[in-house]
């Protein structure tokens, strides 16, 4: 029956390894209940928004990827001048409101170091792209010596990033394996 035919939603094309032209990606939606569900979603808040970040030669390098540039095979990538320990230093005061069991009365602190945190980590390029974003899910890749940051309390001035979005952390650790 009509019913027990999947869904299917075209999302893009990717190139792949060993393919000369992009390959066409769908998204398939088997139950009914998920039929439904993916056509009340928008195709803008069913793709992703990539942010890159790492440790750059003198501070972070960072690179946002939403729709068309995601498609792309060159990243571009901006630094975010930053000095030995700053990214720490950022990130300490969010370790250091977690446990002070204030009932919530650290929370305009959270959003003011949630803001910092926006503003000094990100280049002006990638929270313009994040404000204006119609994406709901946000993939983070990030280097391993980055994971203790708190990205999810990002603020960009209306909401936090666990709030707005949809995270997911991918962690690229380097190895010592010669």
């Amino acid at each position: 029956p009509a019913s027990a035919r999947p869904l299917t939603t075209p999302r893009r094309a990717l190139t792949a390894k060993g393919k000369a032209a992009p390959v066409p990606v769908v998204a398939v939606a088997w139950r009914a209940a998920d039929r439904e569900n993916a056509a009340a979603v928008s195709p803008e808040a069913r793709e992703l928004f990539l942010i890159e970040i790492a440790r750059g030669p003198s501070g972070l390098r960072v690179a946002a990827m939403d729709g068309e540039a995601e498609r792309g095979t060159v990243k571009a990538y901006a630094d975010v001048p930053m000095e030995p320990g700053d990214i720490e230093r950022l990130a300490e005061p969010f370790a250091l409101l977690a446990h002070d069991g204030g009932q919530g009365a650290y929370v305009p602190e959270l959003v003011e170091k949630g803001r910092a945190l926006f503003e000094r980590t990100l280049p002006e390029r990638v929270r313009v792209r994040i404000r204006e974003t119609k994406r709901r899910t946000v993939r983070l890749h990030l280097e391993d010596t980055l994971v203790h940051v708190p990205w999810e309390l990002l603020h960009d001035g209306d909401e936090f990033f666990g709030r707005r979005f949809s995270l997911g952390r991918m962690v690229s650790a380097r190895s010592d394996a010669a």
